[in-house]
Parts: structure tokens; C-alpha cells; sequence
């Protein structure tokens, strides 16, 4: 693949990058203006907890797909990665619902126990349908699934907002978890001959201890950056309540917006950084070449947050400002 294909699929993905940004810079006045700093503090509370359950279910399994998937010659061992790679984590997402099934017993919170169940499967399936598409370089359809998540959310939420204008947490949470779940049958489909008509290769073509062995740090790593991501939002909650956690989650969301050129670097840097290693490991170019070009960029885009800093609070209502 050369470094022009590699900037084109950075293009495509940006594409669709960009609708969700557009997308999000839309609605995002409206829902903040729908639902009260409270409610959308307890779902930032409710996803935060959502990320970290599936942080430790995964293993760091996730990361060890990409890192192993062009070690895999042929389709067959590369099915078979994943098949490791998505057993183990769906194991202890079951093991973690069986430890909450005595919450759905409880009348109060039995909605909000049976989402964070299904959630866990969910973000757990999505993550891994994305990888394959993602590893496969269908960069315009992964980007599509972005779009696609996005939209169901938005339409989702403006629909029961206006039908249950009295049940907000239920009706966001509800709304994120259908359009995670609508991805999922969509990227499932998308790939049908890899997740379903590809046979996997024999146990014995991977090594499970040498895959977990990868892992384990990487999952160690993750959970530390996510816990300190975390831990502001918790810490908020402790000393002050939902409202506050509210506004603090919708001033990132903002910031969200513009992290088109990160994310959009991110999720194709790793798998082409790990597949030009595997091809060449003396070649240097590459990663000189786009440190030069990611330096530059990155400089405009913290420019630019500096100077529109004023700009944000305008995006939100006036129980936000």
C-alpha cells in the first residue's frame, strides 16, 4: 500500500468523521436543551462505567487482534485470532451479568441494570466489528458505521424525548444502546464471509498464552488511562451531583467535535504503522513522513481551539452556561 493510498483512505475515513462532527454540531444544541445537566450527567456516569466494564472484559484482547492480525496468512488463521480474541472478552461480559442479574430484581434500577448488561455485549460485538473493517482498510463503510451510529442516536432521542419528555436518562440511554445495536447487525452483515463463512483455522495455528501475554500489559495501560480519564467525573459527582458532572460532560462533547484529525489518524495509523513493521522493519520513512505531517496539522488544530474557546458556550442552553 503506498503512502498516497494511506492519505486517501485518511480522506475517506475524515468524510465520514466529518458528518458525525456535523452531525453532533446540529443536534447537540437541541438534546442539551432537552435534557437537563442532571440527566445527562447520570448517563455520562452510566457510559463511563459502561467503558471501564468492557475495558476489563476485553483483556486488552482488542488491541491483540490488530497487533496479530497480518501475522495471519491466510483468512482462516485470521478468523481464528478472532474468534480468541472476541471468546474470551463475551466469557466475562457473561460472568459480569450474572453478577448483576440480582439487580434486576430491584424495581427502581431494573431498566438500568438489564441496558448495562445488554451494553456490555454490544460495545463489546461493535468494537470488534469495527476492528475487522477497520484491519480490512473498508474505510469508507467504517466510516459509514459512524454515521450511522450517530444518526439513530440523534433521530432516537429527538423522537423519545418528544414522546416521553419526562423519562430523559431512560430515553438517551435507550437510544445509545438500539443504535449500538443496529451497528453491530450492520458491520456483522457487512463482513458476513469473514464472521460467518469463513472456517477458523485449528486451535493449535494460534498460541492463546503467547496472545494473552501481549495483552495483559496492554489491558494494565488501558486501564489506567481510563481510570484517570474517569476519575474527573467521578470526583465531580462525589463533591458536587449530577448537574455539575452534566455541564462538565457537555463542555467535552464540544471539544469532541473537533477531534476529526486525531481520531481519524489514530484509527488508521496503528494497523498500517504494525503492517508496514510486519513487511519491512528497517523502513523508517513512513513514520518520518507522518510525524512531520501530523506535527504541523496538530499545531493548526490547537490554534484553532484556543481561539474559538468563546464560541463553545454558545452551543449549549442557558442551564448550561
Amino acid at each position: 500500500m503506498k503512502q498516497t493510498s494511506f492519505l486517501r483512505q485518511c480522506l475517506s475515513l475524515a468524510g465520514g468523521t466529518l458528518v458525525v462532527m456535523f452531525i453532533s454540531a446540529l443536534t447537540m444544541p437541541v438534546i442539551t436543551r432537552l435534557a437537563d445537566p442532571s440527566v445527562y450527567g447520570q448517563v455520562t456516569i452510566f457510559n463511563t462505567w459502561c467503558s471501564l466494564a468492557v475495558m476489563v472484559c476485553s483483556l486488552g484482547l482488542d488491541q491483540t487482534f490488530i497487533r496479530f492480525f497480518y501475522t495471519g496468512k491466510t483468512p482462516a488463521i485470521q478468523r481464528r485470532i478472532l474468534s480468541f480474541c472476541l471468546a474470551v472478552p463475551l466469557l466475562l461480559c457473561l460472568l459480569v451479568s450474572c453478577a448483576l442479574l440480582p439487580g434486576l430484581i430491584g424495581e427502581q434500577n431494573r431498566f438500568l441494570v438489564l441496558c448495562f448488561i445488554l451494553a456490555l455485549f454490544a460495545r463489546t460485538l461493535n468494537r470488534m466489528g469495527m476492528l475487522v473493517l477497520r484491519l480490512k482498510y473498508r474505510t469508507s463503510l467504517y466510516s459509514a458505521m459512524s454515521v450511522l451510529n450517530k444518526s439513530l442516536y440523534v433521530i432516537l432521542v429527538l423522537a423519545g424525548m418528544r414522546l416521553f419528555s419526562g423519562h430523559g436518562l431512560t430515553v438517551m440511554i435507550g437510544a445509545s444502546l438500539a443504535a449500538m445495536t443496529g451497528c453491530v447487525a450492520a458491520e456483522l452483515y457487512a463482513e458476513r464471509t469473514f464472521w460467518f463463512k469463513t472456517r477458523p483455522a485449528p486451535a493449535q495455528s494460534i498460541e492463546p498464552r503467547h496472545l494473552l501475554a501481549y495483552s495483559l500489559p496492554l489491558m494494565a495501560a488501558c486501564a489506567v488511562f481510563l481510570v484517570f480519564q474517569a476519575t474527573d467525573r467521578f470526583c465531580i459527582r462525589w463533591f458536587a451531583d449530577y448537574d455539575q458532572v452534566g455541564v462538565y460532560a457537555s463542555a467535552q462533547s464540544i471539544m469532541n467535535l473537533f477531534s476529526v484529525i486525531t481520531s481519524t489518524f489514530q484509527t488508521l495509523w496503528l494497523p498500517r504503522a504494525i503492517e508496514h513493521y510486519e513487511r519491512d522493519p528497517q523502513d523508517r520513512t513512513l513514520y518520518r513522513d507522518m510525524n512531520r505531517i501530523m506535527t504541523v496539522i496538530m499545531f493548526l488544530f490547537g490554534a484553532a481551539v484556543l481561539l474559538l474557546k468563546d464560541v463553545f458556550v454558545l452551543f449549549l442552553g442557558e442551564s448550561y452556561r
